[in-house]
């Protein structure tokens, strides 16, 4: 298939293909290719802002009659807590999508392989827009970051939680060899996840809880 006009192929994933960036259609290997070697070898840090000075799209949900006011409902709530579990520590973010885009587009492959799993990058892969499922894994993480109380340093890092979808597409935080200690470490059993995105926003919920 070739773009009219151009006499270039157009950019595919699979039998699909899915919006890039700056209004241009790209693939999942162009995705990973932008930023280039110059950009790889500096720090990449995704600007966070305290949510409430920004104006949010889910404004529009919650005005009364409004036909979307249950699904705005379904964003705020918490994980289901198993019967007799403790809470121990609750994590939650949110995150503009168009921070993830930006960070892939001057990033790439460098941005991508630092933050998440090849797991993850292979489930987002799948989508028709990747980059909203893939700020959704991002609110987890610092969700679960702050759910430990640790922030991101030594003792928690991006690739130690995983967002793993099971057969019913229910997410499940999978942590690593250090995670688990973490987890561990703070008498916690598991984790429960519960993560959202729409257009031009996602979020995550992250519930530490015990059996006991």
């Amino acid at each position: 298939m070739q773009e009219k006009g151009t006499g270039n192929p157009a950019p595919r994933h699979g039998n699909r293909s899915f919006p890039g960036f700056a209004g241009q259609c790209r693939t999942w290997d162009q995705l990973r290719e932008r930023g280039g070697s110059q950009n790889s070898r500096s720090g990449i840090r995704v600007q966070h802002r305290p949510q409430h000075r920004l104006p949010s799209p889910l404004h529009r949900f919650c005005r009364s009659g409004s036909n979307h006011a249950p699904y705005a409902q379904r964003v705020s709530e918490l994980p289901s807590i198993p019967p007799g579990s403790n809470v121990l520590g609750v994590g939650i973010d949110q995150i503009e999508v168009s921070r993830i885009r930006d960070s892939l587009d001057k990033h790439g492959a460098h941005f991508l392989d630092k933050i998440f799993t090849s797991g993850e990058q292979a489930y987002c892969r799948d989508k028709a827009d990747p980059v909203p499922h893939l700020a959704a894994r991002f609110a987890a993480k610092e969700a679960a970051s702050k759910a430990f109380g640790t922030g991101f340093g030594e003792e928690f890092g991006w690739l130690d939680s995983e967002v793993h979808n099971d057969d019913q597409g229910q997410p499940i935080l999978r942590f690593s060899e250090k995670g688990t200690a973490l987890l561990n470490e703070k008498g916690a059993s598991g984790a429960l996840v519960s993560l959202t995105h729409l257009e031009s926003i996602a979020s995550s919920i992250v519930v530490l809880v015990s059996s006991s």
